[in-house]
Parts: C-alpha cells; structure tokens; sequence
C-alpha cells in the first residue's frame, strides 16, 4: 500500500513538472503559456485544462464566449482574415484563413459560423447565396416594417405599428389602399396605424438620400369567418358572416366551396349532421373554414378525437386567466395536453413596477416557453411571485382527445368558446366518429 501510494505521487509529480508548459502559435511564433496539472479524485480532465490555460488572461488564444466578444471578434476578423484590399470574399477562403493565420484566435467549433450569423444580423457582414462573404456591404435601401399589436376579429381591425430600416433619423412613410403607392401618395402621419382595410401598400423614403427607395411593403389583413345556426318556426337555417369584409361561398354537400353558392342571407339545412364548407374573398385575400353541425337536438361541437383541435375565443370573448394560481395551473395543463398558444398577452405586476408583453395573432408558442418569459420579467421586477395576467387568443392541440382533457381540467365551459378540428372532417360514419362536447 505504502508503495503504491508513493509510485502514484512519483508519477503526478514528475507530470506536474514535465507538463507545465502549453504553447500556441502567434504572430512571432510559438508562445508558451502556463499549464498546470491538476487531478481531481484521481482524474485529469486534460481538455478542460488546456482550455483554461488558453483562456487565460495571460495567453487569450481561445475565446469560448463569442456573443460578448463578438464585436471585437469581427472587428479582428475583417483585419486578419480577409486579404487586404478586399472586401468581398468567398467564405470558404475566409474559414481556410482561420486555421493557417496564427494571429487570428481559436474559436469552439463552428464558433466563426456562428460570428457570421452575429455579424449579419448587425447588418455589419453580408453572406449571399452563391458562398461569398461581404465585410463591407452596400448601404441597405429603405424599407417598412410592420407589426401587429392588436386584432379585433369581431370586427376585422388591426391595430399597426409601423416603422422603417435604413430610412434615417426622419423617415417618411407613404401609404395607399392600392399597389401604386409613390412619393406623391398620402404620408403616415402617426407610427401607430388602426385600420380594418384589406390590404396597405407602404413606401418608406430616406429624406437625406442617403439610402436609396427600398420595396414597397405589402400588408395583408385576414378574414375571419363565423357561423351561427338558428331555428326558426322549427326550420333550421345558418348564418354565414366574414369580417371585415368580402364576397363569400359555401357547400353542404362536401365539395369545393370556391365553386359553391354565393351567400347572400342564411339558408336552411335539414335535420341531419351538416358540414358546412365555406370560402371567402376580399381583394387577394382568402379564408376557408369547415363547420359541422350537429344533427337537430344536440348541442356543443362536433369534435374528432383523433385529428388535431383547436379552441378559440369566440370574438371578443378571449381565453382569459388571471392571478397567479390560475395562470400556472392553465400554463401546467397546456404542457401536459402538448398544446402550443397563441395570440398571447401577458401583464405582470402591479403599480410602477409592471410589464406588458404582446404577440401578434400568428405567434405559436409552447407553455414552457411562455413560463421562462414569464418567470424573466418577474426578475427584472424584482418579485419573483409578481401578479400575473394571461389572455389568448386560441390554443391548437395535437388532437381533439387533447382538448378534452385540458377543457375538463381546467372546468372550462365550451359554450363561451369556439371548439374545431383543425383539418377538414371527413363526413363518412360521422355517428361513431364524434364526440359532444358536454
């Protein structure tokens, strides 16, 4: 025993003292950095050691986090990894510039990959698709962005807020409810847009002339189609509505509806299982909905447990949670039925110390990734139990068995809202297929 220990303590010694040198290749040639041998229960984690000694203040070779360098990373990648005079350059000869100049740091791998993406989402860099590499892009032409901060299906209104890339410190915005929007057309006066038309043709303009005209932007809204059955004098009839507006058609009989009847005011069906095939139009833009409905004396949707589900406000009648206890335990039930949300609006906080976050309509997000916003912001309040509200403006489940047990978990009652299957339903042997939802 008293041998083996000594023969161990032999060997970390004379390691320690063989292996204490690390050396890296530099401008001047090969320069030494210190490198200590430690064990750890016996063990050497050899790679990691080398990585501390290259990291270290005194040697600086190897850069492991790129995000917080990564201004003076691409600031020394343009000076040594570009051939001088040049500004455009394949990327491939950039990489290969990489492994032979011994002034240029190491990076972990794919770590100069992913400066390029750094430094085009800067606008510093521009890498195009034919692999070349451009430190030193044209300036950008102006353009418009767009962003939706609210929508009202009830009555098809968005609520816009519009800004520009590369237009100056004094951008000027043009609009118009046609394609030929120019610099004679009408200017947006207020950043903050509210409008229920069909589609908006922007132009931002740089003053200075600095930036040259970009693209027009093109904003399209969306049509939102409803139905509601009615009985009458016990004469079944449906109403079809499109917000905000547009020409609509539908079928009864499992066809096409593009090449349906065109609805003027609601119409009967008879006393069976119905769907309702529905398609709108306004001005480019287009919809397409499939409402079944139940068979005369039932109530609640028809919902297949097997095909993927969504459930909906129903207008202005959101999917609304509030305090903390009911907003986790929905946020808890969505990850156990797999459900991703959307259209999200969070509130947190209370008095001066308070937040507001908004998604747009189209924004699909899974639970865990709304609780980690959530739990952030709360940080950044300084109250980690911060008072929470959530509001949606659906939710999509993988299946419509999925629906109904975040609807019964949650106690939820489906005639505030609106219950579909999201693709088309298949009307053969509808008796064994559906499920009410009760």
């Amino acid at each position: 025993q008293d041998k083996s220990e000594e023969a161990e303590l032999d060997f970390r010694s004379t390691a320690m003292a063989t292996f204490n040198r690390l050396f890296y290749p530099m401008k001047d040639g090969l320069k030494p950095a210190k490198f200590a041998i430690t064990f750890n229960n016996n063990a050497w984690e050899g790679e990691t050691q080398v990585e501390q000694s290259l990291t270290d203040t005194a040697a600086s070779k190897l850069v492991i986090d790129i995000t917080n360098k990564a201004d003076q990373l691409i600031t020394r990648a343009e000076d040594q990894l570009w051939p001088q005079g040049q500004h455009r350059v394949r990327w491939a000869d950039v990489n290969d510039k990489s492994k032979t100049n011994p002034r240029w740091l190491w990076l972990p791998p794919k770590g100069l990959e992913q400066l390029r993406r750094i430094a085009q989402s800067q606008g510093r860099w521009l890498y195009t698709d034919d692999g070349y590499i451009d430190k030193n892009p044209a300036k950008a032409k102006t353009s418009v962005v767009v962003m939706e901060n609210q929508y009202d299906e009830a009555t098809g209104t968005a609520t816009l807020r519009i800004s520009t890339d590369n237009a100056g410190k004094e951008p000027v915005i043009h609009f118009s409810e046609t394609p030929d929007v120019n610099k004679n057309s009408p200017v947006l006066r207020e950043l903050t847009h509210v409008t229920d038309k069909t589609q908006l043709y922007f132009l931002a303009v740089d003053p200075t002339g600095t930036h040259e005209t970009g693209d027009i932007k093109i904003w399209q809204n969306k049509l939102t189609l409803t139905h509601q059955p009615r009985t009458i004098d016990s004469i079944r009839k449906v109403e079809l509505k499109v917000t905000p507006r547009g020409e609509i058609r539908y079928t009864t009989d499992g066809t096409n509806p593009r090449e349906g009847s065109v609805y003027t005011e609601p119409f009967e069906i008879g006393k069976g299982e119905t769907l309702i095939r529905v398609f709108a139009s306004d001005d480019g833009v287009q919809a397409s909905r499939d409402f079944p409905v139940q068979k005369e004396g039932q109530k609640g949707p028809m919902i297949d447990r097997r095909k993927p589900a969504q459930l909906n406000g129903r207008q202005k009648e959101k999917l609304s949670f509030s305090g903390n206890a009911e907003v986790f335990k929905l946020l808890n039930q969505s990850k156990k039925a797999n459900a991703k949300l959307q259209g999200i609006r969070l509130n947190i906080g209370q008095g001066d110390l308070n937040a507001r976050l908004g998604f747009g309509s189209g924004c699909e997000l899974e639970s865990k990734e709304v609780e980690n916003l959530l739990n952030t912001i709360r940080l950044a309040l300084t109250d980690e139990q911060a008072h929470v509200e959530l509001t949606l403006s659906g939710m999509l489940f993988q299946s419509g068995h999925d629906l109904f047990e975040f609807i019964k978990a949650l106690n939820i009652q489906l005639e505030t809202y609106e219950a579909m299957n999201i693709e088309a339903l298949d009307m053969t042997n509808l008796s064994e297929k559906r499920e009410v939802a009760a």
